[in-house]
């Protein structure tokens, strides 16, 4: 992937958790060091999540990190899962491109036997296809939905997963702006209601003119009989 430029606009993403931020404070760091990239922690109330409004004013993107050793591996759709009203909102309020969940602190590498990249693989693609299957909400949800190891002291993760959160940050900008801008036509009409304005009376004039022109017929025909 190529990198920006160092002149272009930085990204903002909020990285939230309902967990304590030491939890998650190499991800934080790692993602901080990117290039043009700023972060925004947000820390989610352990209770009463559906009660808690996550704006996206000033964020252009959203990472909601969730901790299985913290609160089970329960996100949605399944019994005491945790975002289940959450998550749609966050949807709504950011647009599915706008928004990532990752699932941590899984063993890493998923490899009981020790780390053999072929049985990792293979643990993880299962763990993977059961997420997608039992919890579809969280993908309906969300542009990328990962699973990865520790995120407190280290960031155990695989690397085409890193890359494809790249890819998610740095895209995040044009999602922004496609999101929070309607359509040039509408954005004409808005922002120059003056040439509103002159367009509806050229259409009233139209139409007097037309009624006028049509009156003038009926009565000409009406004469000459």
């Amino acid at each position: 992937m190529e990198l920006p430029s160092s002149k272009a606009k930085p990204v903002t993403i909020g990285i939230c958790t309902s967990a304590l931020r030491s939890n998650i404070e190499a991800f934080i760091a790692k993602v901080s060091a990117l290039i043009n990239v700023t972060v925004r922690f947000i820390e989610l109330p352990y209770n009463d999540l559906d009660s808690f409004r996550l704006l996206s004013d000033g964020l252009d993107g959203v990472i909601i990190c969730h901790s299985i050793n913290n609160r089970g591996f329960a996100i949605t759709d399944v019994m005491d899962a945790l975002y289940d009203k959450f998550l749609p909102r966050v949807r709504r309020n950011f647009g599915k491109d706008r928004v990532c969940v990752f699932a941590h602190d899984f063993p890493w590498p998923m490899a009981p036997g020790g780390p053999s990249r072929n049985d990792h693989a293979a643990i993880k693609d299962t763990y993977m296809g059961s997420f997608r299957s039992n919890q579809p909400t969280t993908f309906e949800c969300c542009k990328l939905a990962m699973i990865c190891g520790r995120l407190d002291k280290q960031v155990d993760m695989d690397e085409e997963d890193w890359k494809q959160l790249e890819v998610f940050l740095y895209q995040c900008r044009v999602h922004s702006e496609s999101f929070n801008n309607p359509s040039d036509a509408c954005n004409t009409c808005s922002s120059n209601p003056g040439g509103s304005r002159s367009y509806t009376f050229l259409i009233i004039v139209g139409v007097i003119a037309f009624v006028a022109y049509k009156t003038f017929q009926h009565f000409r025909k009406s004469n000459k009989k």
